[in-house]
């Protein structure tokens, strides 16, 4: 409540998704330390809070790493089909991004799930952009037909096994 009332970030996403440097009981016990156990959220130090941040958290998407997709290829069969010449760059332009959306978790964190909100899966994955560091269901849904179309149909299946190991655990 504390780092969204001072506006620490400029999006409220980014501390929610932002990575825990110590364990929880611990960057609570600190917080009180320094806060107290009750702070009146207007009265609270945005300089001493802005300092804690730093101290305990690593920013988001610093569980991340970018990735290019395995089956990525510059000229797709089906996209190159495309007769109009518009289209058809316009296509290219759309399938090249996808170099730039893929992500995969740093497999040395797999250990410490409890200090992230991430969910952890095995398989790289396609994000929606901007703000979003993970898939959500409905976005997936489109990113796969969108990778169908460019014949990445490993991505398409890695972002599928993602999905049912989600339901799995």
């Amino acid at each position: 409540e504390a780092v969204n009332y001072h506006k620490i970030y400029n999006d409220s996403k980014d501390f929610v998704d932002s990575v825990l440097l110590a364990e929880p009981a611990e960057i609570n016990a600190e917080f009180k330390k320094i806060f107290g156990s009750n702070p009146i959220i207007p009265k609270i130090d945005r300089t001493k809070l802005n300092n804690f941040i730093i101290k305990f958290f690593n920013p988001p998407e610093s569980e991340l790493d970018v990735c290019e997709p395995e089956d990525w290829v510059e000229k797709p069969e089906k996209i190159i089909g495309i007769q109009d010449d518009s289209l058809r760059e316009w296509a290219l332009n759309l399938h090249g991004i996808w170099k730039t959306l893929c992500r995969k978790v740093k497999q040395n964190l797999f250990s410490e799930k409890d200090k992230h909100s991430l969910l952890f899966v095995k398989n790289p994955f396609i994000i929606p952009g901007g703000r979003f560091r993970e898939f959500y269901y409905w976005d997936t849904y489109w990113i796969i037909k969108g990778l169908l179309v460019s014949g990445m149909d490993k991505t398409s299946k890695y972002m599928l096994e993602n999905l049912l190991d989600m339901v799995n655990e």
